[in-house]
């Protein structure tokens, strides 16, 4: 940072009291900075508690490195000022801080924490709820920004997001669906495409049982509420039975009446779409799709044509004036058979794709991948300039690959045509 502009630092965010967040936090306070953290922060100083990470890595990477007290335990929101800039720091969990998010309005920036991974399976351990961590993470969606800072990923874009997202969403059905009928196994079904993606084996398996708890907790509460209320409505009937006048001696007219009768509700048929937060973004685009405008043929946008090897490819393209489109995989590789679905429903991709680029193919089952570029794992997207040979994009594995859209865009300066007509 000092290399960049000689600036002081004045105030230093933990984002949470995780390890890997606060460790260096003395050498900023002796630079004068104040320290803010999460209020679970002051219960790991109080805990006293030897470093894990001791356990792991050199002691000598240690030296001189402690534990130290905050200035400032954040357990609300609040804003720092600084010149004419506005940094909001966010609590979002309901009970004490464990996790702040940063928010710079201006910028349109935010440091999310741990609350996001795109790199990195999403560790529930680190939140108290599964349910309040998809929460937090549509509070996040809905504040204005385009920047975004994880604690574990290199994507900035919105679509970073993606990847925590849909695989919160997976966990939670899973374990729901798993609580209905616990005799049907659907894990090994639903989560084969983040077997790649670091720690799953950490923290997969951690992750089921944690949901599990909760909502089969929660499943017995509302099991119990239900129960209690039924038992009520019946104690209440009871206590209401009104007698009329008594017909002959020892009859009489009853009639039972109870304060949480309900009238059974009407069904309302929607004339129109009205957007709400509760409404699916994908049925609101379907909707109007039918409505106002026929969908494109998938003739207009041909499918991807990929030259048997790369010489031919880098000739192709030079003499076109091109970029080659690299598309690595291998055999029996879930995620190659998801992104060939993916290029093959997204219009808008295919159509950057022909008009930009020559594709090839590598399958390294028994090819390599030509110019000695590496790859950690399959699917992997590169495209690169012909003339020079050097890579412009590198995306590797589905979880990077789903920006493969706005790599090609940012590359190529094609803008987003604001139509439905090919929406994916």
């Amino acid at each position: 940072m000092q290399e960049k502009e000689k600036l002081p630092v004045k105030y230093v965010v933990n984002t949470s009291a995780e390890e890997l967040n606060i460790l260096g936090n003395e050498f900023y306070k002796e630079q004068g900075a104040t320290l803010i953290g999460p209020k679970s922060y002051e219960k790991r100083i109080k805990e006293q508690k030897p470093l894990t990470l001791l356990e792991k890595l050199s002691n000598a990477i240690f030296t001189n490195t402690r534990l130290i007290p905050l200035d400032v335990y954040q357990n609300s929101d609040t804003t720092i000022s600084i010149g004419k800039r506005k940094i909001e720091i966010k609590k979002l969990e309901k009970g004490d801080s464990k996790n702040l998010v940063v928010y710079l309005p201006k910028e349109e920036t935010i440091f999310v924490g741990n609350y996001v991974s795109n790199k990195r399976l999403p560790e529930l351990k680190e939140h108290d709820s599964l349910n309040e961590w998809m929460e937090n993470i549509k509070s996040i969606e809905n504040l204005s920004w385009k920047h975004i800072i994880t604690a574990h990923g290199t994507k900035t874009t919105r679509k970073a997001l993606t990847s925590t997202k849909n695989y919160l969403t997976k966990l939670k059905k899973t374990v729901l669906a798993s609580i209905e009928n616990p005799s049907k196994n659907r894990d090994n079904d639903t989560f084969g495409t983040y077997q790649d993606i670091a720690f799953f084996k950490e923290f997969h398996t951690e992750n089921i049982q944690k949901a599990y708890d909760e909502f089969k907790i929660a499943k017995l509460t509302t099991d119990k509420v239900k129960a209690d209320d039924e038992t009520t409505a019946v104690l209440t009937a009871m206590s209401n039975i009104k007698t009329s006048k008594v017909l002959k001696e020892g009859t009489a007219k009853a009639m039972v009446t109870s304060k949480n009768t309900k009238k059974p509700k009407e069904k309302i048929k929607i004339a129109k779409v009205e957007i709400t937060q509760e409404t699916s973004v994908q049925s609101i685009i379907e909707e109007a799709s039918k409505a106002e405008i026929a969908p494109t043929t998938e003739e207009e946008v041909p499918c991807i044509s990929y030259d048997k090897d790369y010489d031919t490819a880098q000739r192709d393209a030079i003499k076109e004036h091109k970029m080659v489109f690299i598309k690595v995989e291998a055999d029996d590789c879930v995620p190659c058979a998801e992104l060939d679905q993916m290029l093959k429903s997204n219009k808008k991709l295919r159509k950057i794709i022909n008009k930009y680029t020559t594709a090839i193919k590598i399958n390294t089952s028994y090819e390599t991948v030509p110019l000695g570029i590496t790859n950690r794992g399959t699917p992997t997207v590169i495209v690169l300039n012909p003339e020079t040979n050097k890579v412009l994009v590198k995306l590797e594995g589905m979880d990077e690959v789903e920006d493969l859209e706005d790599s090609l865009r940012s590359i190529t300066g094609e803008e987003e045509t604001i139509s439905l007509a090919f929406a994916q």
